[in-house]
């Protein structure tokens, strides 16, 4: 049975290890799991490398401790041993029943803190990048080096879980497929505030919506394309969300396009959810992805879905088409032809919520806490 351990404090203890509380998918899924454990009887520690603007917070139950009062980029050279140091100390010192890190700079950290040789506890690293979010070499050296000293490896997708064993070299019996969790309850009540934006307030035409920062694993480039494409059998309109590097060679494509009237890139939102509820049709134009969380939050909202095929985990999410219609990746064309069939035959919100419900925080997190039950049994 769940968190029914006896040893000291009554209760078994959890450390989650992160970099940072930048608003982002890792950092929610890991405020979230460390209620879930709470809620549940656990004991949980949050062991935070740099503080950073903007951040989100644990719920009162997590003790939250930090390496670092001072804002540094994760690799600095100067922060990485010191860091290291009092990692290594604070695991010692809090005595874990078991330690949970995510992203990549934090997992290796982590396994290097916590030595193998001297732990007796287990170390489950959640990772959620694939290969091709991994430009520098020396870390898929690192990984290759360090990722097999961990006792269990969260994976959030089919995709990444093959590239860690076909390439990164590990054990399937050491890998665990846990997606990422998505609140229906919450967006469902997000989407409901008022909208500020012109286009979906007071809707003349079509208008499709994009979610992400402005980076070029997203690929709004062949997006924008494919948005001129679909304007040559319809009126239409795209709003992208999100703020990110990309963005000065986006209001150039536009430009040349001639397309400033139907594009609109108005910069990052803390609630997008009630400007994707009113817009037609969610498209997802990503070259790679780890696991798209945005995807799960259009289903969520019953939305319409046209999404690139990309690796990995959206032909997962979308079941091969059966919740939404897939294109190639870096084709406009094709995208424009999804986006014309999400738009012109939508189906059902009632389906697309369905499917949504696959992954409720109940029943993501209820994985993890038989993975560390397991572990620590």
């Amino acid at each position: 049975m769940e968190a029914e351990y006896e040893a000291g404090t009554g209760m078994r203890h959890v450390i989650l290890t992160l970099p940072d509380l930048v608003p982002g998918g890792a950092q929610r899924v890991f405020i979230d799991l460390a209620k879930s454990l709470t809620d549940a009887g656990y004991k949980t520690t949050a062991i935070v490398a740099y503080p950073s603007r903007g951040e989100w917070s644990f719920s009162p139950a997590t003790n939250v401790i930090r390496l670092s009062d001072t804002v540094y980029g994760f690799w600095s050279p100067l922060m990485l041993p010191i860091l290291f140091f009092r990692l290594r100390k604070l695991l010692k010192n809090e005595h874990p029943d078991a330690v949970i890190s995510t992203l990549t700079g934090m997992n290796l950290l982590t396994i290097l803190a916590a030595d193998y040789r001297l732990r007796d506890y287990p170390v489950i690293v959640r990772e959620a990048s694939t290969m091709q979010n991994t430009a520098r070499q020396i870390i898929r050296t690192l990984k290759k080096r360090l990722y097999p000293r961990a006792t269990a490896i969260i994976a959030v997708s089919e995709g990444v879980v093959n590239e860690l064993e076909s390439i990164i070299g590990l054990p399937r019996s050491n890998l665990h497929i846990i997606n990422n969790p998505v609140n229906k309850k919450h967006l469902k009540a997000a989407s409901k505030t008022d909208v500020a934006h012109k286009w979906l307030k007071d809707k003349s035409c079509p208008v499709f919506i994009s979610v992400g920062r402005l980076t070029k694993a997203k690929d709004y480039g062949t997006l924008i394309r494919a948005l001129e494409l679909v304007r040559l059998t319809l009126p239409a309109k795209l709003v992208i969300i999100g703020e990110g590097p990309e963005r000065p060679g986006l209001e150039r494509l536009v430009d040349s396009l001639k397309i400033n009237d139907a594009v609109d890139m108005p910069g990052h939102f803390d609630n997008p959810y009630a400007l994707m509820a009113r817009a037609d049709v969610f498209v997802l134009s990503s070259r790679w992805e780890g696991f798209v969380n945005v995807l799960l939050e259009a289903l969520a909202l019953g939305m319409p879905i046209a999404s690139t095929d990309c690796h990995s985990s959206p032909r997962e999410i979308l079941e091969n088409g059966k919740y939404g219609h897939l294109a190639p990746p870096g084709n406009p064309r094709m995208l424009a032809e999804s986006m014309l069939q999400a738009l012109n035959s939508p189906l059902q919100s009632e389906h697309q919520e369905s499917r949504a419900d696959d992954y409720s925080p109940d029943a993501i997190f209820k994985k993890y806490r038989l993975l560390i039950d397991d572990l620590t049994a």
